[in-house]
């Protein structure tokens, strides 16, 4: 699965809630909406495909696979819905202190609304809900008019790593909500993109609300802690 947070650009801009008049609703997902999610994901990555390399996992996404991210993989995904219609999506997880985002994504005929960024600010949001200072995010090296883009959120690009064999094409970003503590810093991961799919110890009390009663979930923790 792909690490990488994409959005063209033009897909992006926005706030975390929904306005006054404001027809765009951003919502955590369900397990219900991984076939909204998996066709999202592929739809607006399809303009990458045979430009990027390694291609995007998000080509070739399916519900099942979704599924299994939210269930084994512990991933939550923020829905953004415009008149009720699934348009956009992000991934994230907190892990080791730090909201790990990826896989930002808006379909075509729905970029330039401000949903993107509206994505971005409501995952802030969430970090602060959960006391998450630090936020982590992945961008292939080549988009240099993204890179961009999340600088003018106030990320930082802080490193690169290699993926399937590639050095350097993943450029890591980063960004301290609040003043960042002296001498903290996060190293980036030197592992290939298999670290976002490994199993680790989840902090439950940082879950939202939401995802903790989703089926399977604890019961999956305890059976593989219990190996």
């Amino acid at each position: 699965m792909n690490s990488e947070l994409v959005s063209g650009v033009s897909l992006v801009a926005g706030a975390g809630h929904t306005p006054e008049g404001d027809r765009l609703t951003i919502r955590l997902a369900s397990l219900d909406d991984a076939p909204a999610i998996a066709r999202i994901s592929r739809e607006a990555y399809a303009e990458f495909a045979g430009q990027v390399e390694p291609p995007f996992r998000a080509l070739t996404a399916t519900p099942a696979q979704v599924r299994q991210e939210m269930r084994r993989h512990r991933f939550a995904y923020v829905l953004a819905l415009r008149d009720g219609w699934p348009v956009g999506h992000l991934r994230y997880r907190v892990r080791d202190g730090s909201m790990h985002m990826s896989r930002l994504a808006v379909l075509p005929a729905y970029r330039g609304q401000a949903i993107g960024r509206r994505l971005m600010e409501w995952a802030e949001q969430e970090a602060h809900r959960l006391g998450v200072l630090h936020l982590r995010g992945e961008v292939r090296s080549v988009l240099h008019r993204l890179l961009e883009w999340y600088k003018a959120l106030g990320y930082q690009a802080t490193g690169t790593r290699t993926l399937s064999g590639v050095p350097h094409c993943i450029t890591i970003i980063e960004k301290w909500l609040d003043e960042q503590p002296a001498g903290a810093r996060v190293e980036p991961d030197p592992a290939d993109e298999q670290v976002w799919l490994e199993e680790t110890p989840i902090a439950w009390e940082l879950l939202h609300p939401a995802l903790a009663e989703l089926p399977g979930l604890r019961a999956h923790s305890v059976s593989r802690d219990s190996r």
